[in-house]
């Protein structure tokens, strides 16, 4: 499988980051599916899964049959991202998540 730029681009930000650890800087990292949700925005669910304003009727999903998504709901995330900030003392100086999605 051919990695994407995106996720080339993503692989060096990262390592730059953890470089940074070593000068005194502290990284949290929170991976997450698409976002969806209340004030969600411009996302793959409100733009190409549902009609956005309209009541749900059919759900358009952006992966071939059998193969999985995920999803993150965006007051979950919020409400992860808190709760780490808030116990960023007891994380490593590069602490990497991954939350499970929908």
């Amino acid at each position: 499988m051919r990695a994407t730029i995106g996720g080339a681009i993503r692989v060096e930000v990262e390592r730059r980051l953890k470089s940074a650890t070593q000068q005194g800087a502290r990284v949290i990292i929170v991976r997450a599916g698409d976002f969806f949700g209340p004030r969600a925005g411009n996302s793959w669910f409100s733009q190409g899964v549902v009609k956005p304003g309209q009541p749900v009727a059919v759900v358009n999903l952006p992966n071939a049959r059998g193969v999985g998504h995920q999803w993150a709901y965006l007051p979950d995330v919020a409400r992860t991202m808190v709760d780490l900030l808030a116990q960023r003392e007891r994380l490593e100086s590069f602490a990497n998540f991954h939350m499970s999605g929908h």
